[in-house]
């Protein structure tokens, strides 16, 4: 009888049991193959962080893997990193490349397309200063663009109302005039006319479109009008207004009016102030009641 039966009926062989526990190391290895193809790449990540979705990126095979895309990813991110204040004028200027901003102003100036409503005066100059503001600040030409239509859009609505409030204005004052000049009102604001179009400079002008008095702009004024009138009168006594020149009809000065709207780039629409005068003039001249015949 040999010891191993004696001590437990059976006889023990060691190689048996090796067999076995290498059958189980090798289990552990089938399931760490079949892990692999599923979420055995989290364990790398802290517990708080492994619900999140986007850490599928970094999916891997072995832990060198997904370090190698973590790593890819952050250097990516770290290159589209906003400048801050204090970041040198190279890093900057690589990071607007980056974002499709032209080295060059004058290349990014050609992207940027302001939409300019009738009647906002705009200059070319204006436009170049603000591509150059906007390129050096990092905007896109489609976020330069946004903004000042932006603004555009604004300062055309800000056009519409002056051009209401000044359209009342001269209503209010024709028909005060109307009734003061009776059958005089045509002779008189053709006086009118031609001083403010001979004689006044250009800072008499800005101010009769600028400045308002009781609740209009002076050059709509009964009373401004009521002294161009008379002081067109004297001109004309004096020899230096011809009186032919003061028969402007409604149809002639209708004619006038519209070549100035039709033409885009006349000074009106520029904001000249002498031709705003002259506009105006011109509509009370149009919009002047007809004599009536005895």
């Amino acid at each position: 009888m040999t010891t191993e039966a004696a001590a437990g009926g059976e006889t023990q062989n060691p190689a048996a049991g090796s067999g076995a526990a290498g059958a189980g190391d090798g289990a552990v290895a089938a399931a760490g193959a079949a892990g692999s193809g599923g979420e055995e790449f989290l364990t790398y990540f802290p517990e708080e962080l492994r619900s999140e979705k986007t850490l599928t990126k970094f999916k891997g095979k072995d832990k060198d893997e997904v370090l190698g895309k973590l790593a890819k990813s952050y250097v990516h991110l770290e290159k589209w990193q906003v400048p801050g204040d204090d970041a040198k004028p190279e890093d900057r200027a690589a990071f607007h490349r980056r974002l499709g901003i032209p080295e060059k102003v004058e290349e990014y100036a050609a992207g940027v397309k302001p939409e300019v409503p009738e009647g906002v005066p705009w200059n070319p100059e204006i436009q170049t200063q603000f591509a150059a503001m906007a390129h050096a600040e990092g905007l896109t030409a489609s976020q330069a663009t946004k903004v000042l239509n932006f603004y555009l859009s604004r300062a055309g609505q800000g056009v519409d109302m002056q051009k209401t409030a000044s359209a009342n204005d001269l209503k209010k004052s024709q028909e005060g005039l109307k009734s003061r000049w009776g059958a005089n009102y045509q002779r008189n604001t053709g006086l009118v006319h031609r001083v403010v179009e001979e004689y006044a400079k250009p800072e008499f002008s800005e101010m009769l479109d600028s400045v308002v008095v009781d609740g209009m702009k002076l050059g709509n004024h009964p009373a401004m009008l009521d002294f161009l009138a008379q002081y067109g009168e004297q001109r004309l006594d004096m020899g230096f207004i011809q009186g032919d020149s003061l028969l402007v009809t409604s149809d002639s000065a209708a004619q006038d009016l519209a070549k100035i709207l039709d033409d885009p780039k006349h000074p009106y629409w520029q904001g000249d102030k002498a031709a705003i005068a002259k506009v105006q003039s011109l509509l009370a001249v149009v919009e002047a009641p007809k004599p009536s015949r005895r």
